[in-house]
């Protein structure tokens, strides 16, 4: 490059017809090319400072494929990690019932609750409308003496846990409880599907007993009874 002009020198005077065609290409590239005495470095598009950051990708990542949720992620401390998940993954909607396989694009020939028949198998339905999961609410409610709404969302739970008046440690009970509840219903149609005894009714409720009970008196400062 000579005064900012490129000066292509070749070894032959004749390079031929085509490859005419190819140089010409190749000043044309060259057009829009800068020359600068600064290193060579890598731009970062989506920064505004064309630097790569670990919290600007998680940034971009946060912004434009998560979920935009009106309320903080909540962490029970009292029950395992897996759980804790799964929780996170009913609030922003993420389990994989019949509806939201169909809505991905999975070819699912019945949309149907296979507990009541009663309605379309979305998370709602699963946790809280179907028949199964409002008996089993019900005798949560007469094992805990609390006086439960009627929910049709995690949503409307979360409301109403949040304005419920009680101590801390009864709270946090509930609240294991609560998770471990919905934990249980969920796992119950896969052992009804896959398993080759079905688990009972009175089985699912006495599992979310012995799970609740199991993780409160091992992870709980307070006293279990």
């Amino acid at each position: 490059m000579e005064n900012d002009v490129w000066n292509l020198k070749w070894s032959r005077d004749n390079v031929g017809g085509r490859n005419e065609q190819y140089i010409d290409d190749l000043k044309s590239l060259l057009q829009s090319v800068s020359i600068t005495n600064e290193e060579d470095k890598v731009v970062w598009g989506p920064s505004m400072h064309g630097n790569y950051t670990i919290s600007g990708a998680r940034r971009i990542v946060d912004e434009n494929i998560l979920p935009n949720l009106q309320q903080s992620t909540r962490w029970i401390k009292f029950i395992p990690i897996k759980v804790n998940i799964f929780i996170w993954r009913v609030t922003i909607d993420k389990l994989p019932t019949r509806y939201n396989l169909l809505i991905r694009g999975v070819d699912i020939q019945d949309i149907g609750c296979p507990h009541c028949d009663c309605g379309v198998e979305d998370l709602n339905h699963v946790l809280f409308s179907c028949v199964l999961a409002r008996d089993i609410w019900r005798k949560i409610g007469l094992w805990t003496n609390v006086m439960f709404v009627r929910f049709d969302s995690w949503t409307e739970w979360l409301s109403w846990f949040d304005n419920w008046a009680a101590p801390a440690n009864i709270k946090d009970r509930l609240n294991v409880i609560v998770a471990t509840l919905v934990w249980v219903i969920w796992r119950f149609p896969n052992g009804v599907i896959f398993s080759a005894t079905n688990m009972s009714r009175d089985e699912l409720y006495d599992s979310i007993r012995s799970f609740s009970y199991s993780w409160l008196s091992s992870r709980c400062k307070y006293q279990i009874n």
